[in-house]
């Protein structure tokens, strides 16, 4: 917003000035003097200008006229988004547009400015020895790349020969090679110049916003996004989203640790916990150690429930024993035609039925054969387990079956034999080195949603659940850790 358009600036007595867009920018730079100060809590608009402030502010930053009238007319909520912007810049986040501090606004209490404990929370390098923080321009790169990868996988070649076509047109006139040139991408993420003249392609944007469902390219080299994210149904969330990537320096392997957490009306959720890492230093229950470590952010963001996709991998399907699925957080992956067949206000086990149906059964009855044939060697399956399964299915299909139902299937045989990554082999396999049942192949790698509530009796109870063991030292550890939960929370 250009001065002549606005108010006259506020001057000093040494006649020093500043216009509101001046202004701004200190503040999103985190450098607030106190001439920037001074003019932020003196200025008035009124009469035929106010409209007008308006109309550009919400033009220039990107946010809505509701914003804009809150800023110009109180007080104190202009001090909160003073506040918000200095934090972000002093953590080495600056905000780009006040669009960003109208969604954290959104999400957040005005007593949660604070974003240390965010970052806090997923660095990598205080969790894990040998894990090193990428960074900025190597997590750019990792980003780019990342991008390249989802186009490059898409499945459709039509498709993905156009989006191509519309990358390279946007690199080669930067004297940058093709789509697949990995060295073009990561001089791209060293040069602020190409990156710049890159983030100008409003393609290029658009492209990146959608791969990663919502996120700005501009923001491509931040620990912290903020972003509106548009759901299947079309509707449209504020989001914050926090992503740490480190790499162990010896062996070249990544760690990455982040989750998301959105406002639905009067609660928070912490979504997408996100745990990879490194095979070398990783540890039994990494991906829910991950939740209990972050417990203080339950407190300190007043978070109401943790929404995480369980990904069963091999060693333990402790995931099924800790929730079921959250068949309503689901429905927005559920084909069209079954959304136009629950409608609004489906009832819950109808819902939880079609999750089943759609998303669930297809690949675990893909998964159950697989195992059962690779183990047996195409030998029929007993009629015991096999009633066992068929009464799975009709079970899940009438709303009625649990993820634990499906996990449990033929438990107590261990007749199929995993390698290191939790693949499938061959009895004789010189590469088994784990054993497990059917229930627990047939659920590997299957995404599913599901949520815990975060008040204390709930995660004392996930403790319970977490480690079953009896005696008197699993007793104990248990105890301990709820002793720290209670002192978290």
């Amino acid at each position: 917003m250009s001065g002549e358009h606005m108010p006259s600036p506020f001057a000093t007595e040494e006649k020093k000035s500043i216009t509101l867009s001046e202004a701004m920018e200190v503040v999103k730079d985190g450098k607030l003097d106190a001439l920037a100060s001074q003019f932020l809590q003196s200025f008035r608009i009124e009469g035929d200008n106010r409209e007008a402030f308006i109309t550009q502010f919400s033009e220039k930053e990107g946010v809505s006229t509701k914003f804009a009238e809150r800023f110009l007319d109180d007080e104190s909520f202009r001090r909160r988004v003073i506040n918000i912007c200095n934090n972000f810049s002093q953590h080495g986040e600056r905000l780009l547009h006040m669009e960003e501090a109208e969604i954290y606004t959104e999400i957040m209490e005005p007593n949660t400015n604070d974003v240390a404990p965010l970052l806090q929370s997923t660095n990598p390098s205080e969790r894990f020895k040998g894990a090193r923080t990428l960074p900025r321009n190597e997590l750019i790169a990792k980003r780019l790349l990342d991008m390249r990868d989802t186009v490059l996988s898409i499945g459709d070649t039509e498709m993905t020969e156009k989006i191509t076509y519309m990358i390279e047109s946007a690199m080669k006139p930067l004297g940058l090679g093709d789509i697949v040139d990995d060295a073009s991408w990561r001089k791209m993420a060293e040069s602020e110049e190409l990156l710049s003249a890159f983030v100008e392609d409003a393609t290029m944007r658009d492209l990146y916003k959608q791969a990663t469902e919502g996120q700005e390219l501009e923001q491509i080299g931040r620990r912290i996004q903020l972003y509106r994210h548009e759901r299947n149904d079309g509707s449209v969330v504020p989001t914050l989203g926090v992503d740490q990537v480190a790499k162990n320096m010896e062996t070249g392997a990544e760690t990455r640790l982040g989750f998301m957490i959105e406002r639905e009306q009067d609660k928070r959720v912490l979504k997408d916990i996100l745990v990879m890492v490194d095979k070398n230093t990783r540890n039994s229950n990494e991906g829910m150690k991950f939740l209990l470590d972050n417990l203080p952010l339950v407190k300190k963001y007043e978070l109401s429930e943790a929404e995480f996709v369980a990904n069963l991998k091999i060693g333990s399907y402790v995931w099924a024993r800790i929730a079921d699925v959250d068949a309503g957080a689901m429905a927005e992956d559920l084909s069209t035609e079954a959304q136009k067949e629950l409608g609004p206000n489906a009832d819950p086990k109808h819902l939880k039925a079609k999750v089943f149906e759609e998303l669930i059964l297809p690949a675990y009855e893909r998964n159950f054969r697989t195992a059962h044939d690779t183990a047996l060697h195409g030998k029929d399956l007993e009629p015991a387990l096999e009633k066992a399964f068929s009464d799975l299915r009709a079970k899940a299909l009438a709303g009625e079956a649990t993820m634990e139902d499906f996990a449990r299937l033929g438990e107590g045989k261990d007749m199929v034999k995993f390698d290191a990554a939790g693949k499938i082999v061959e009895s004789d396999s010189s590469e088994a080195m784990l054993s497990g049942h059917l229930g627990k192949a047939a659920i590997m790698g299957i995404p599913w949603k599901a949520r815990v509530p975060l008040d204390r009796s709930s995660l004392f109870d996930l403790i319970d659940k977490l480690d079953k063991s009896k005696g008197l030292m699993p007793l104990l550890k248990r105890t301990g850790q709820k002793i720290g939960l209670a002192l978290s929370l």
